[in-house]
Order: structure tokens, then sequence, then C-alpha cells
């Protein structure tokens, strides 16, 4: 029996090498932005006017790129909410982008509190941000990113905090 299984793993292994190519592998890594700024994205607000990324220079910008079946994403929003209220009133704009409809997004949030204010993604944007869930980015109000992490960690909140503070500070 064992030798079957062997022999499926290294034909699975085999076919898997044989059918990426070396090009796919390369461009796997995500395209980090800290010390440029960000494209000039165009923001699809659920209410409101859209507004491009770039009209916001002259304020401190808190990004979450997330959807509302990334179970990560929803972790993280608790404490991002925390943060949210106590920075609120310091004039930084929280801007998440759901990878979801319109529709899948406003029924997620029926439901569930994000204080965010919530965009929809658009192809450019999701050719920008990749498909790595949670995508977290703090913009400075130069309009140059000065944070940007992929992932969901216990100490996201931490970096979050910590940058903001360190951004008031100047």
């Amino acid at each position: 029996m064992k030798p079957i299984i062997i022999i499926t793993l290294l034909l699975i292994q085999y076919t898997y090498t044989q059918n990426t190519p070396a090009d796919s592998i390369k461009n796997e890594q995500p395209i980090y932005f800290v010390d440029k700024e960000l494209p000039n994205l165009q923001l699809k607000p659920l209410s409101g006017k859209p507004f491009k990324l770039n009209s916001l220079k002259g304020q401190i910008v808190v990004l979450n790129w997330w959807f509302t079946s990334c179970l990560p994403c929803k972790e993280e929003i608790p404490e991002l909410n925390e943060i949210v209220s106590k920075y609120k009133r310091k004039g930084i704009r929280f801007i998440a982008i759901a990878r979801n409809t319109e529709s899948d997004l406003k029924k997620y949030l029926t439901g569930n509190v994000f204080k965010y204010e919530h965009t929809l993604t658009t192809d450019s944007i999701h050719k920008i941000l990749d498909d790595r869930f949670p995508r977290n980015i703090i913009i400075n109000k130069n309009g140059v990113v000065v944070f940007d992490r992929i992932g969901y960690s216990a100490m996201n909140a931490e970096y979050i905090t910590n940058t903001i503070n360190s951004l008031l500070k100047q």
C-alpha cells in the first residue's frame, strides 16, 4: 500500500511541476509599497461619490483590503474597530476596500459592525493589491505608504497603532 501512495504523490508532484511555468512562480511574491505612493486608485464608496486616493493627500489614510468570507479578515475587525474608535477624531481616514459585490458587502454589514468607510473593489484595485488578505496599508499625509502588511497577526493592531502614533507626532 505504501509504494502506491508514494508513487501517487510523486506523480502529482511531477504533474504540478511540469504544468507550472517558471514565470508564474517568480510572480507569486506580492508587491509592497512602503516608501512609495500607491497608484491613484479610484475608490467607490457604498454611499457617496467615487473619489481618487490622491485627493486624500494631507490626511493620514489607513486602508484595509479584505472580503467577507475571509476568516483572518473577520478576525481582525474588532481590533480595527478599536483603532478607529481611538483615532477617528484625529483626522485619520479609515477605508476598507472589499473584494465583494455591493449586495454581499451590504448583507455582511447589516449583521456585523466594521467602523471603516466601505468601498468596493475595481479590476484595477484588484490587480494592484492582489489576492492576499487581509492587507493593511497606512499612507502618510504626503501620500507615501509607511506601512504595508499582508495577513493577520495578533500584533497587527499594535503595529498599526504604533505607526499612527508616529505619524501623528510628525
